[in-house]
């Protein structure tokens, strides 16, 4: 959908669908007939791929790196969920999700192509995306922010402890976090 010379899709990682992934990336450079999608393999420091890239497309983590480099981000997620990351009503949910999204169809290349082409067809919009971007991300998820915001938390637990029954919900949920789920997990060979 994007055969465009000047675009190039780097994948930065490893991962059980690396070998996958990599077959899937030869046969779509051999029918395009230039590398349009490399896949680096693990990196012990990805901060120049993130340097390199004028989009990033991402979730979690990799996603807020994107922004703390200043560059605009495309956010992904489960059932088809793409968005770019920009001042507006998206902003909360992707925040509260950890840069994750939660959409209600299956993959959709058009919508992603078109954010994609959106981006690469304007510097300027990505150099104002990759500025408030940092701006963003600096304000909500530097040490100075999250270390007052833990502040804060455990001034009010010190203030206020809570009772047996908070303690023994966040137990439950820490056991099904820690012991439930990744023994459903290795029954179900997942």
């Amino acid at each position: 959908m994007l055969d465009d010379p000047k675009l190039v899709l780097a994948v930065v990682g490893g991962g059980p669908s690396e070998e996958h992934l990599r077959a899937e990336a030869a046969a779509v450079n051999e029918e395009l007939g230039r590398e349009a999608v490399v896949l680096t393999g693990q990196r012990p420091d990805p901060r120049p791929a993130y340097q390199a890239a004028d989009i990033v497309l991402g979730m979690g983590g990799s996603a807020l790196r994107g922004l703390a480099f200043g560059k605009p981000v495309i956010v992904h997620g489960a059932a088809g969920y793409t968005a770019i990351h920009e001042p507006g009503p998206l902003v909360e949910p992707h925040a509260s999700r950890c840069m994750y999204g939660h959409g209600d169809h299956p993959a959709d290349a058009k919508a992603l192509a078109a954010q994609i082409r959106t981006l690469a067809d304007a510097p300027d919009r990505r150099a104002e995306l990759g500025s408030w971007g940092r701006e963003w991300v600096v304000g909500r998820f530097s040490l100075d922010h999250v270390s007052t915001a833990f502040e804060e938390i455990y001034r009010e637990l010190v203030r206020r402890p809570p009772g047996r029954t908070a303690w023994l919900r966040d137990l439950e949920q820490m056991s099904r976090y820690e012991f439930v789920k990744p023994t459903a997990r290795r029954l179900l060979g997942r």
